[in-house]
């Protein structure tokens, strides 16, 4: 690299705004505009040295050609005026010329030494004025020289080589453009000290007509030659300003992509601690939550006193409200985070809508609510599609309408849009349908259908100004409603949230003091019916495990690998019912260790322990599992994350169960592992 070069890399900074106003050059031609609306502003003495460095540099690299050039074109002209000039003045004019040629190299040269270490201070830079200085008085002495050989030197009669020293003026003051033009006060005073003399010559002797238009024109030349001398300066001066703009906008762009980069590391860190603070929230108070709703369920399930008893149900009833909001809580956090994962599965909408007046249905019946359903006899009897996610809008719908209705009925419907619903009467009637009476769509290939899931209550119901902001985050219909009912606020932002990513819509009317429908539309494509789905009915639960363990023939031994004491006591009670013998290990490496010691028939591992924790338990004691010796592992987990359900199923895991652990979901999940053991050998 070149020592002009070595300095525009240095030299590559923001730019003086003063270089905004160039008069020339692209400069001024793409930053007019803008210098004009900023006004003048006073130029940056750092900034405005290292352009005026480079403009040095690229100066002193054209110096020896320039000089070299000069010196040979001396000589020839010496040799061309030889008969008219005498040797006493042609020998020392051309000793001079050669001296002030030397001059300009060697000043060149510790200009370029002083320019690649002077940098931006105020020494470096009265180190370059100095030689800027002594340039331009080197290049004065020099074109002199040449005024005074075609001015004075040359006689005025000597027609012949005065008409050649002259041409030669003119091609050496010309060449202070291309010279110069990285230096131009230089060029300018050795453009006039070139033409000066040799006009005044003209001018003054001898005098006639062509003598004094020559000199007029020289004396126009000159002037053209200083004014291209100024605007080429300008260009060259604006050029470098816009490489070094250029150079400082690069580094912007690395900066800015830089800074872009650790921004978006530092915003996935925080996802990252954003997703284990929830799973470690959603672990630390789903247990005591098992705990409370395991032991109250087990109270319920003993004889107790009246009083007691509806103290131990508002007990369960009041941690089965604080589980909801929880699970709300999570969800929302979830969706915002794009975390959700939609399942395709076939399901029965019709079985969809039983299931919903299940769940809500003792809460209709103690506040003396009616409960019908109603479905199209169009609508297909499968569906393909996110059951669970659908179950879940529409208990928050069917939910919301028991809550806030106190007294008339609430229906929950579901029916198909488009032309093959068209004119078709909705089947309904108190309760439950009859299922098989209807079933178009039984055999039907896969293709979308539009389904609408309605429900309708006769409540309180909702002023227009509420129902316009009623689905966005945290939204209730007025602070009453909340202090009456209760409610997070989140149940219908998350249900419209889970809807849109289905593809679908959401949609609400209603009319205060009579009521509301809510109800929700997707395409779902049309599948053959599910198999029959046995619900997870205590006493049909824990009849079916009985029946398991009578035919195994011999007793079962399950491991609770669980580090809560108060979760221990509560799954141990569970299976003591049964009398099944029950081992507890409190962390991981104990898991471990009694697995490879005793041929358990079932193990439920905690997800988070201390030391080792479920994962890694569960991947070890596959490792050391023998042939022909595989026990179920079932996931006890309150972390209810798509990736923490992978990972189970990473380790070796056969299933999970979501903590708190509800007891018809336990004796059910405990009777299917159970069945496909291989430890239990004679199973039905």
């Amino acid at each position: 690299m070149t020592a002009s070069g070595r300095v525009l890399e240095e030299a590559d900074i923001q730019i003086p705004r003063a270089f905004h106003r160039l008069p020339y050059g692209p400069w001024r031609m793409s930053r007019g505009a803008a210098a004009r609306e900023d006004g003048p502003a006073a130029p940056d003495p750092a900034r405005l040295s290292a352009v005026q460095r480079g403009l040095m540099m690229a100066f002193t690299g054209q110096v020896p050609a320039a000089a070299a050039a000069n010196a040979v074109v001396a000589m020839g002209t010496v040799v061309v005026v030889w008969p008219s000039v005498s040797a006493l003045y042609s020998l020392p004019w051309l000793a001079l010329m050669a001296a002030t040629s030397l001059a300009r190299v060697w000043l060149a040269r510790l200009a370029a030494k002083a320019g690649a270490r002077a940098g931006d201070s105020e020494s470096g830079t009265a180190s370059m004025a100095r030689h800027r200085a002594g340039m331009t008085v080197v290049a004065g002495i020099n074109g002199l020289l040449w005024g005074v050989l075609g001015g004075i030197l040359v006689p005025p009669w000597d027609t012949e080589p005065r008409a050649f020293t002259s041409c030669v003026l003119v091609a050496v003051a010309a060449t202070a453009v291309a010279s110069h033009v990285a230096l131009p006060a230089a060029g300018r005073v050795f453009a006039a000290a070139v033409l000066v003399p040799w006009c005044a010559s003209y001018a003054l002797y001898p005098v006639s007509t062509i003598n004094i238009a020559l000199a007029v024109l020289g004396t126009v030349y000159l002037a053209l030659l200083l004014n291209l001398l100024h605007r080429t300066g300008a260009v060259l001066e604006g050029a470098i300003a816009e490489q070094l703009r250029n150079g400082e906008l690069h580094a912007e762009v690395e900066t800015t992509c830089a800074r872009l980069a650790q921004a978006v590391e530092t915003a996935r860190e925080a996802d990252r601690s954003k997703s284990r603070f929830l799973a470690s929230m959603s672990h630390e108070i789903r247990t005591p939550m098992n705990a409370v709703l395991g032991l109250s369920a087990a109270l319920l399930d003993e004889p107790l006193p009246p009083g007691h008893r509806e103290s131990v149900g508002a007990i369960h009833d009041s941690a089965g409200t604080l589980l909801r909001i929880i699970n709300e809580v999570l969800d929302f956090s979830q969706i915002e985070a794009g975390r959700v994962t939609l399942e395709e599965a076939p399901f029965s909408p019709r079985d969809l809508v039983r299931e919903t007046v299940t769940v809500v249905g003792p809460r209709a019946a103690a506040k003396g609510l009616a409960i019908r359903t109603e479905w199209d006899p169009a609508l297909p009897e499968g569906l393909r599609g996110d059951a669970g996610r659908i179950r879940q809008i529409l208990l928050n719908l069917a939910g919301n309408a028991v809550k806030f209705t106190g007294r008339g009925e609430v229906v929950i419907g579901v029916l198909r849009i488009g032309p093959e619903a068209d004119g078709a009467p909705m089947t309904s009637k108190p309760g439950e349908n009859k299922p098989g009476e209807n079933k178009p769509g039984e055999n039907e290939p896969e293709r979308d259908v539009t389904v609408e899931w309605r429900v309708h209550d006769s409540g309180i119901g909702i002023s227009p100004t509420a129902l316009r902001t009623l689905f966005q985050d945290f939204a209730q219909a007025d602070e009453s409603i909340s202090r009456r009912f209760g409610g997070s606020g989140l149940g219908l932002a998350i249900s419209r949230r889970l809807v849109e990513l289905m593809g679908g819509t959401i949609a609400a009317c209603s009319v205060p003091g009579e009521g509301s429908v809510f109800s929700f539309r997707l395409s779902l494509p049309a599948a053959p019916p599910p198999p029959a789905a046995t619900g997870a009915d205590g006493d049909a639960c824990g009849e079916t495990l009985r029946a398991i363990l009578a035919a195994s023939g011999r007793a079962v031994r399950v491991l609770v690998a669980e580090d809560n004491p108060t979760n221990q006591f509560v799954i141990r009670q569970l299976l003591k019912q049964f009398a099944i013998a029950v081992d507890i290990a409190a962390d991981g490496h104990a898991a471990v260790e009694a697995a490879d010691r005793t041929a358990y028939d079932l193990i439920y591992m905690d997800m988070r322990m201390p030391g080792m924790d479920g994962v890694e338990a569960a991947r070890e004691i596959r490792r050391r599992e023998g042939a022909g010796r595989r026990a179920p592992i079932v996931a006890c987990t309150a972390n209810a994350f798509e990736a923490d359900i992978q990972a189970c199923r990473a380790a070796g895991m056969d299933d999970f169960i979501a903590k708190p652990i509800g007891k018809a979901d336990f004796i059910a999940m405990t009777a299917r592992m159970l069945r496909q053991s291989e430890a239990v050998t004679a199973l039905a």
